[in-house]
């Protein structure tokens, strides 16, 4: 699970087949916004999600009466799509997915672990290689 922006998105929530939040990321996400306005919760949307999206797979959504809504495609705006676009090809092509470790494989085996500091290291190789600075 993760925190930018004053959003919340989860990966293991993402790999699901739907389109829609589970109840533990809605009542997570409803916890956020208590605390940080504007909060938006945000999802892939894995029946977009290829190696070359030509847009963002990505599902946004935010609190209005107290029902987590899309937010208006309009008001959302992606920098370095196509920086983003390279990574997630790179990372998809790699099956980086399968390495994932959520925290419930980490209490099985403590070995295991569960920050994926292995995934974070080449995410930022990724990136850097994007930004030109590697």
């Amino acid at each position: 699970m993760g925190f930018g922006g004053g959003g919340l998105h989860s990966p293991l929530t993402s790999l699901l087949p739907t389109r829609s939040p589970t109840p533990l990321a809605l009542k997570m996400a409803g916890r956020l916004a208590e605390f940080f306005e504007g909060a938006v919760l945000i999802m892939l949307d894995n029946q977009k999600l290829t190696l070359n999206p030509r847009v963002p797979p990505i599902i946004v959504l935010e609190q209005r009466d107290r029902h987590w809504l899309p937010k208006d495609k309009n008001l959302v705006m992606w920098r370095n799509w196509e920086s983003s676009r390279h990574i997630c090809k790179s990372l998809l092509e790699a099956k980086a997915h399968t390495q994932l470790v959520d925290f419930d494989a980490h209490l099985d085996d403590i070995r295991q672990d569960w920050t994926n500091q292995h995934l974070n290291t080449e995410i930022a190789r990724l990136v850097s290689v994007a930004n030109g600075s590697a």
